[in-house]
């Protein structure tokens, strides 16, 4: 178990992602397995900050999509139009 971890961003300002607390239950079969065998992992109050500085048209056409609006219908194509 962890107790408050934090990674900084950029420029080190302000901290990027932190958790409160993060608890791992492993198996001694991690050990002749030479691989991580988990039962449990469970994360206490996750903090993300994120800010998006780009310009905002890429953005809105993701989320007109994902909500269904203005979808452009599939170009037809076939093996012969290649050759």
């Amino acid at each position: 178990m962890a107790q408050g971890g934090a990674v900084a961003t950029a420029d080190g300002k302000a901290k990027q992602l932190e958790l409160a607390r993060v608890y791992v239950d492993a198996e001694l079969e991690s050990v002749p397995r030479l691989a991580p065998v988990m039962d449990t992992i469970a994360v206490d109050t996750p903090t993300l900050r994120i800010a998006h500085l780009a310009d905002v048209r890429p953005l809105e056409r993701i989320v007109k999509l994902a909500l269904g609006g203005h979808r452009q219908q599939p170009r037809a194509s076939s093996l012969l139009s290649i050759a």
